[in-house]
């Protein structure tokens, strides 16, 4: 883990880590890719602010990572339940959100230095909050805002613009709001690319190679089988997201439009995860799990209430028919 100081070898890779996204540069001999960190040079976000309380406090730096990322962890658990909370009743937004709290679990294996993803899902949580608010209030500055502040965290919130697209071409198609999205995606893409040019750091993947032909994609995804067969029912992501893709399935005609554009875009996203990414790490793919959530929640408290109701009819009609016996 991170914050593990006896961790020696995976220390040393830390503060290279660090200090070469700070600056884009590496130590001489030492590549992005021999660090398992092809394109992390453009998650400068946390890393920044990282260093600022660095210097400020005179604390370590692995003190300041431990502190961010436990913080963070708090701050979402609340998050979630609010956000939940707008689309469930409070007893399914606090299952969901102690789900989503167990989930974590799972994302602290298999990986050394990844300090950015719990704050960028602190931007995903918030966001989509807002984007359901949106609804009876203008909120598209703001959105557009914590977008942006988001990207210099993590560009995978540049995901986040379908959601967006979606859910006001369900609810509200002919008001500029509908163009809100595309534009989300066309700014977020554009300075991923400009960005990229400026600060070089290993061979990026853009959308353009996303293909089985990619050699670097088929070694990811042969990767990605073998800890399936590895793993077998134990495997994270079979943990993490067997319930709500189950859920979400079930009930998505039912779903409420909010629930239904996030769990489209968040079905859509999990092949391309499979792809692109070391998919049993779970941590890259809480994002996912969050958009998979409403939805799933929706069905399985439908699903629990017409049984309890249900039950609760037997009950009356067994308890009649024993007061016409007497």
């Amino acid at each position: 883990m991170l914050y593990n100081l006896r961790q020696g070898y995976w220390k040393d890779s830390s503060i290279k880590l660090h200090n070469g996204i700070l600056t884009n540069q590496l130590p001489e001999g030492t590549t992005w890719e021999s660090l398992g960190a092809n394109t992390t040079n453009l998650r400068v976000g946390v890393v920044f602010f990282a260093e600022l309380l660095h210097r400020v406090s005179h604390k370590s730096i692995f003190s300041i990572y431990y502190w961010i990322d436990n913080i963070a962890l708090v701050l979402n658990f609340i998050l979630i339940f609010i956000v939940l909370s707008f689309v469930v009743n409070v007893e399914w937004a606090l299952i969901g959100s102690l789900f989503f709290y167990f989930s974590q679990i799972t994302t602290y294996f298999n990986h050394y230095f990844h300090p950015w993803d719990r704050i960028s899902l602190s931007f995903w949580i918030l966001l989509l909050g807002l984007i359901y608010k949106s609804t009876h209030h203008n909120l598209n500055r703001i959105i557009f805002l914590v977008f942006l502040m988001g990207l210099f965290v993590k560009y995978d919130l540049i995901i986040i613009s379908g959601v967006v697209t979606l859910f006001f071409m369900f609810t509200q198609p002919r008001t500029k709001k509908v163009f809100l999205g595309p534009v989300m995606f066309i700014v977020g893409f554009t300075s991923l690319l400009i960005f990229t040019k400026f600060r070089p750091g290993g061979d990026p993947m853009s959308l353009t190679t996303l293909s089985i032909y990619n050699p670097v994609i088929r070694l990811v995804i042969n990767g990605n089988i073998s800890y399936i067969k590895q793993y077998g029912f134990s495997y994270p992501p079979f943990l993490v997201f067997i319930f709500p893709l189950l859920g979400g399935l079930l009930g998505f005609k039912k779903m409420e439009v909010f629930s239904k554009a996030c769990f489209i875009i968040g079905a859509l996203a999990l092949p391309c995860y499979f792809m692109t990414s070391w998919f049993h790490e779970t941590r890259a793919e809480m994002p996912l799990l969050l958009l998979l959530l409403p939805g799933s929640l929706e069905f399985y408290q439908r699903l629990f209430s017409t049984s309890i109701l249900k039950q609760q009819v037997i009950n009356r009609k067994t308890k009649q028919r024993r007061e016409t016996l007497k």
